[in-house]
């Protein structure tokens, strides 16, 4: 087995035949996953730079990970920001308006109504983004309680799979958000110069290795419990899935 433990397939599924440009985007994202996880599971921790590789790298594969799950889910979404930029006139230099950002595609820009159903909402208004609420009605709640119910009826030694099991899919959905946002902030520390007190005593190397574990946790949690939802783009079986859910948490405990 790779040194990725097949992380990238957890997150991204697999390609089958006839998925076009849809198919280049899963394995450009796949791509990205399994080498950058090869070099967190086998960075050297004792070479000094710590703070200033890994938040680069644990935000990376926060933020692609989350993307390619946002893939699986509204593909329209990701091929519609790959067309933008295979287009010749596209322009690297230039703020491009239709890319994916981590406010709006990942966590919503506003707080819904609390009905999240009112007849007489506008649909430009019902918000898409993979943690928003409506994600969370749709997807991430009937995902969670099925998977509960699946490892209801298995054995397992999995810390990860039990903290699932034990918190309700309401519970599930709404420590994924926090989650999500605590991680995004805490790389971001040290990815941006906004940040001017001394990084290293901030970001020290345990505090880095505890926030890669809660990054790969989160996304493969997520992953994991998006393989039960029958209509997702790239789902792969449920069993398998699990198995590489069960390799990723032995894989990351080491690092």
């Amino acid at each position: 087995m790779e040194i990725s433990h097949d992380y990238e397939v957890l997150v991204c599924g697999e390609n089958t035949p006839s998925m076009f440009d849809y198919g280049e985007i899963i394995a450009n994202l796949s791509s990205k996953l399994a080498k950058m996880t090869k070099i967190i599971v086998g960075y050297d921790w004792n070479c000094g730079k710590a703070n200033v590789d890994m938040p680069f790298y644990g935000r990376s594969v926060l933020e692609t990970s989350l993307t390619a799950i946002l893939a699986r889910i509204d593909p329209f979404r990701l091929i519609l920001v790959y067309k933008v930029q295979s287009d010749p006139d596209y322009d690297i230099g230039k703020r491009a308006q239709s890319a994916v950002e981590w406010s709006g595609d990942i966590i919503a820009k506003d707080p819904p109504r609390a009905n999240l159903w009112m007849y007489d909402k506008k649909k430009e208004t019902f918000d898409r983004a993979l943690l928003g609420n409506y994600m969370g009605e749709i997807i991430w709640k009937p995902a969670f309680r099925a998977l509960s119910e699946y490892a209801a009826g298995l054995e397992y030694d999995s810390i990860w799979l039990m903290d699932v099991v034990s918190e309700s899919e309401n519970s599930n959905f709404e420590k994924a958000k926090s989650i999500a946002a605590k991680l995004f902030s805490s790389f971001s520390k040290g990815v941006h110069s906004e940040y001017l007190v001394n990084i290293e005593a901030v970001l020290d190397v345990d505090t880095l290795k505890s926030l890669l574990k809660d990054m790969y946790k989160l996304c493969a949690t997520l992953a994991l419990a998006s393989h039960f939802i029958d209509f997702l783009a790239t789902k792969i079986d449920r069993d398998r899935a699990l198995t590489i859910f069960f390799g990723i948490e032995e894989m990351i405990r080491n690092v």
